[in-house]
């Protein structure tokens, strides 16, 4: 073992104590402990993990990265995912990979209509706006605050040419109907996938049902902050709104 190896080791095995000594686990007391809606869960390997890469001094993606990127895409069937800095550039790259040429006819140029909902995040309606696409707003279930599906049916025009919602706060839009649709029309459908990390539709996961699908891991959502763009067809991907109102 070569000098760096032995102090890398040594390193690692003082973090490890570290972990022990400054997040022990606590126990809780449910009548007087705060329950916290959202925070860091961890343990000792991924403190390991955090310091063996910053021992690389890699400032960008390395081997960590493509480990995870390879064993996620895995872990959800899809062909590749790629490492974003956050969820809302996650949601830009997978739109605005529609533009590409290599699309041929179904790539999307300014003036094209792209589905949404009214009651939304912004980072999923400014990457329609960004690439100069008219955003086209439908109404939500309340309660749930995702999409009716027949105001999706009622809301397809000939300038329409793709589908962008997310799963609001983990509860998966109606997939059944929203695949059905774009398979019928011809339409691309992009999935914010962003809070929804564990959320299941009829048993799989919600990732894999769209073409490009976006995912967050930020604290406030998951765990930890990681974001990720998904690609599951990789040879595919190498203004102002509309209403639709009431019917």
């Amino acid at each position: 073992m070569s000098i760096a190896d032995n102090l890398r080791a040594q390193i690692l095995t003082l973090v490890k104590e570290y972990h022990q000594s400054k997040f022990a686990p606590k126990s809780f007391d449910p009548d007087k402990d705060m329950v916290h809606y959202a925070g860091r869960v961890f343990d000792a390997e991924e403190i390991v993990n955090l310091v063996d890469a910053g021992l690389d001094f890699y400032l960008t993606a390395n081997r960590y990265a493509e480990r995870f990127e390879a064993e996620f895409a895995d872990y959800l069937g899809l062909s590749n995912a790629l490492l974003a800095n956050s969820g809302s550039s996650a949601n830009l790259v997978a739109l605005t990979s529609l533009t590409s040429p290599k699309l041929k006819d179904r790539h999307l140029k300014p003036g094209d209509e792209v589905i949404t909902t009214a009651c939304g995040f912004p980072t999923t309606l400014n990457p329609i706006i960004q690439n100069q696409w008219i955003p086209v707003f439908v109404d939500v279930n309340l309660g749930d605050y995702t999409a009716i599906p027949e105001r999706l049916t009622a809301a397809i025009g000939p300038k329409t040419k793709a589908v962008m919602m997310a799963h609001t706060m983990g509860v998966p839009f109606h997939l059944d109907a929203v695949m059905d649709l774009v398979k019928k029309d011809n339409l691309w459908l992009i999935e914010d996938n962003c809070d929804a990390l564990g959320s299941k539709y009829t048993l799989s996961p919600s990732a894999p049902c769209s073409q490009p699908s976006a995912l967050s891991e930020i604290n406030r959502y998951l765990r930890t902050p990681l974001h990720l763009f998904f690609l599951p067809c990789p040879s595919h991907y190498h203004g102002r709104g509309r209403l639709c109102p009431d019917q």
